[in-house]
């Protein structure tokens, strides 16, 4: 899993072992690249989010594996005023597909991910988060 506020060289991603996962403070394909919150923010969205995607040679661009949604209330001025609900969502997200990956239900074909047995119902978190995770992070409350 990767969660750096930088671009890493497409050498050190050749050199890792397969797959390498994203964590990226977006919904993607929307504000690729560093700084996103803060760019969303200013350009006036009214909802953001969380994109876990296997990285691939394009900038944010490979596979999606799952997506979450936070809302951007009228007042917030940057990434800081949404920091504790985005730590929720990056600990939530990466380990229910962390749970995914231990039970071989992530298949990737071209740039379609199918996840074995999720649930696709429009929630906050989409494929929807299992029970099991929830409680093992110990996170009911995703907005307060």
């Amino acid at each position: 899993f990767l969660l750096f506020d930088r671009i890493l060289p497409p050498q050190f991603v050749e050199k890792c072992a397969s797959p390498v996962i994203n964590i990226h403070p977006s919904i993607l394909p929307s504000f690729k690249g560093l700084k996103v919150v803060d760019k969303a923010i200013k350009y006036g969205v009214k909802f953001t989010g969380v994109t876990v995607h296997i990285v691939n040679a394009e900038l944010d661009g490979g596979p999606i594996i799952m997506q979450s949604i936070i809302p951007v209330p009228q007042k917030t001025k940057s990434y800081t005023d949404l920091q504790e609900i985005f730590r929720k969502h990056f600990i939530l997200m990466s380990t229910q597909v962390l749970y995914w990956y231990k039970e071989n239900r992530i298949n990737v074909s071209a740039r379609t991910v199918e996840v074995k047995d999720a649930q696709f119902h429009p929630s906050v978190f989409y494929p929807n988060l299992e029970p099991h995770v929830i409680s093992a992070c110990g996170i009911n409350n995703f907005y307060g």
